[in-house]
């Protein structure tokens, strides 16, 4: 009976399913999706392709679009760019056809490239930064912005602090609880003075921000509080900041595509954007149950296993708490990228500082991700030298013997 009701109800997309058959089999057409709902979804499918399209002959398409657009400003680029099939013609077939492949066996041509160009999360990828073609009418909102903050180009530093006040269905990301802070982000209080100190803007860029931070100053600027804001504004900031400050979200991909230098202040071991060496990790700490003592990395990676997007759920059972970095490590994280920006020299010395890190990463890959290994042959981004010193007590001291 369940058969039955599922094939009357993809009977419509008949003459969709036959379309994409004929042109993969007989014009060896392939298909590419642009996640339309998601800003790093969107980024990653456009950065990806421009630095792939001359391997496949492809069908482009929006898909998501009934979740909403993220951003309409940048989708608005994108579609300068490329010509896009209505989704209609292949988004549902498409999804019809790959579950009657997984079923039978059959249909294997059928699929999105995407998949073939992503690789391994963002590792891997090695790719050209991307330029943005902005419109007579982008810039002037930027200069306007410039203008009436008074914000020099390349003297201000972005901040994107994740909650979830941008969510329009906080239920559908329960999974994602333990990358809230713990305290409202008060332990990022002392960076941004530190940096407004220097001679710096700091900019908050995000959609609805809901955690309002408690910084009455006029060199910090929160762009969820301008009236009416263009979302332009908020791309074009990320473009020309100095820097980026992120605790991991979908404009992470953005800084990415513009090769911005960029500290990533991580609830848990993840991708990594292995090839860049302006890019600064820091993760936050991991305690299990009533312990006091925080889990080192060798505890957290390779003895729980506790990597690459687990859910809130799984850690909730596993009686793990995220807990946010204290003031100081975040800061001083700020003050190593900033003497990594100003003197690219240090970038050896923090490499070797960083190594002990990505030895129980590559250790923790070879484990549990083997697949993952060749795109993590030769890692480039760093791990806060700070951290790392002034934290080795809580980290593992045992030299390693495993080999790669």
């Amino acid at each position: 009976m369940y058969k039955i009701i599922y094939v009357l109800k993809n009977a419509k997309f008949i003459p969709q399913i036959i379309l994409v058959l004929i042109l993969t089999y007989i014009f060896n057409f392939r298909f590419y999706s642009f996640n339309v709902s998601r800003i790093g979804h969107l980024s990653e499918d456009y950065f990806i392709f421009l630095n792939n399209k001359k391997n496949y002959n492809c069908i482009l398409f929006l898909s998501h679009q009934d979740v909403g657009i993220c951003n309409q400003e940048l989708l608005e680029i994108v579609k300068k760019r490329f010509f896009f099939f209505p989704s209609f013609f292949f988004e549902e077939p498409i999804k019809i056809i790959n579950k009657i492949r997984q079923k039978y066996g059959i249909f294997n041509r059928v699929n999105l490239v995407n998949k073939d160009f992503k690789k391994s999360g963002y590792a891997g990828y090695n790719l050209k930064p991307i330029k943005l073609s902005y419109s007579e009418k982008h810039k002037k909102i930027f200069n306007d912005f410039l203008k009436n903050y008074k914000v020099k180009e390349g003297k201000f530093v972005c901040f994107s602090l994740w909650e979830m006040g941008h969510l329009k269905n906080k239920k559908i990301f329960s999974h994602h609880k333990h990358r809230l802070s713990l305290n409202n982000f008060k332990n990022y209080y002392q960076s941004i003075n530190y940096l407004i100190q220097n001679g710096f803007k700091v900019v908050r860029i995000g959609k609805n921000n809901s955690i309002k931070l408690k910084i009455n100053h006029k060199n910090y600027i929160d762009t969820s509080n301008i009236l009416n804001k263009n979302e332009i504004l908020d791309i074009m900031l990320l473009n020309y900041c100095k820097f980026f400050v992120t605790t991991t979200g979908g404009l992470d991909y953005l800084a990415y595509m513009f090769n911005k230098p960029m500290i990533i202040n991580t609830p848990i071991v993840d991708n990594v954007f292995s090839e860049k060496k302006n890019i600064m990790y820091l993760l936050r700490p991991h305690y299990c149950g009533k312990k006091k003592s925080e889990l080192n990395f060798q505890e957290i990676m390779i003895n729980r296993d506790l990597g690459f997007l687990p859910k809130y759920q799984f850690l909730k059972k596993k009686k793990i708490r995220i807990l946010d970095n204290n003031r100081f490590e975040i800061l001083n994280c700020v003050k190593d990228i900033l003497k990594l920006i100003n003197d690219q020299k240090k970038y050896k010395k923090y490499r070797k500082i960083s190594e002990y890190y990505w030895e129980q990463y590559l250790l923790y890959i070879n484990k549990s991700h083997k697949k993952l290994l060749p795109f993590y042959k030769n890692i480039k981004c760093l791990y806060s030298p700070s951290a790392i010193q002034k934290n080795m007590r809580s980290y593992s001291k045992k030299k390693i013997t495993n080999k790669i």
